[in-house]
């Protein structure tokens, strides 16, 4: 019986940036104890999301990938596991002194991948709400360049507070 080549697995390239807009007013002023408390507890909605679970909750291989075998589920064997990678930071809106996040999410993977963007986007304004804020404003933009240009993680980071 005559081997079968294998076919090559080819990487393919899934990223998505978030900006989750609070609304909310924040001051210039870096030791404004109210500025601090706001910027933590914003930290905390995402780090809430954003975490080591990220994978289990959000993404999910498309079901109509004829070359996966049935009951497959995201693990390393579709999932590159050394890229993927979750980059955040938290600004000062320069116009409107509005405190927001960009979150830029990059995945490399052998099969077709789907964002749970419904579900992510509900669990990051339950997220923002438990911290106090009822009404975030949530954007996201889809990328599926090879190497995320560095202008995407530049804009990502572009003037982040602490």
């Amino acid at each position: 019986m005559e081997n079968q080549k294998q076919k090559k697995r080819r990487l393919k390239h899934s990223n998505l940036m978030l900006t989750v807009n609070t609304n909310d007013f924040i001051s210039e002023n870096p030791d404004d104890p109210i500025r601090q408390e706001k910027i933590n507890r914003l930290r905390t909605a995402i780090k809430n999301v954003f975490n080591e679970d990220f994978l289990k909750y959000y993404i999910s291989l498309r079901a109509d990938d004829p070359r996966l075998p049935e009951g497959s589920a995201i693990d390393s064997n579709w999932i590159h596991p050394d890229k993927i990678s979750i980059q955040y930071s938290l600004e000062r809106g320069s116009k409107t002194g509005f405190l927001h996040s960009h979150i830029g999410i990059f995945i490399s993977h052998y099969t077709i991948i789907k964002y749970e963007l419904e579900k992510l986007k509900d669990d990051v304004k339950k997220a923002v709400a438990e911290q106090g804020w009822e009404s975030p404003f949530i954007h996201h933009t889809y990328s599926q360049s090879a190497n995320p240009d560095q202008t995407l993680q530049d804009y990502v980071s572009k003037s982040p507070i602490s």
